[in-house]
């Protein structure tokens, strides 16, 4: 079997992502106009509010495969879903304490997780590769939408 990494950087050197996955309309956006991004703080408060599951993405501005990842964000069915969850965005290195509170099984980037309206980590949900549990493959949303459907399925 491939390393991820390998494939993972066949992705950023084969050009955009998935079809189905609409570019970004800046370098820096996750989908802003779509998504209701919060920071930490104002989305576990609004998590613990509305009893709704969060997102947390873990990233930094830097980060090659952010870049590539950054488009799944505008897929319609994953901009449906945001909107029945609470989606927190950390950039790691101006949160280091935040990237490192959430690094269960490293501090790779970017990282994707499902928390609960507490802010704990929901374990059971997570990526396919079983060395970096929430690296999520950056050129399909396919595993996105599986995490955010799994979160969903929390408060159902």
């Amino acid at each position: 079997m491939v390393p991820r990494l390998l494939v993972v950087l066949a992705v950023l050197l084969a050009g955009p992502p998935a079809a189905d996955a609409e570019p970004p309309r800046t370098p820096d956006s996750f989908n802003d106009e779509g998504i209701a991004w919060q920071t930490f703080e104002d989305g576990l408060a609004e998590a613990r509010r509305s009893g709704k599951p969060i997102f947390l993405l873990v990233h930094a501005t830097w980060c090659p495969v952010c870049r590539v990842y950054r488009a799944l964000f505008f897929d319609k069915q994953v901009e449906e879903m945001a909107r029945r969850m609470v989606f927190v965005i950390v950039d790691g290195d101006l949160e280091p304490d935040l990237s490192d509170r959430y690094a269960l099984d490293g501090t790779y980037i970017p990282r994707s997780m499902i928390l609960d309206p507490e802010g704990r980590p929901v374990e059971a949900i997570s990526g396919p590769d079983p060395e970096h549990r929430y690296f999520l493959y950056p050129a399909s949303p396919e595993e996105l939408r599986s995490m955010l459907a799994q979160g969903l399925a929390l408060v159902q």
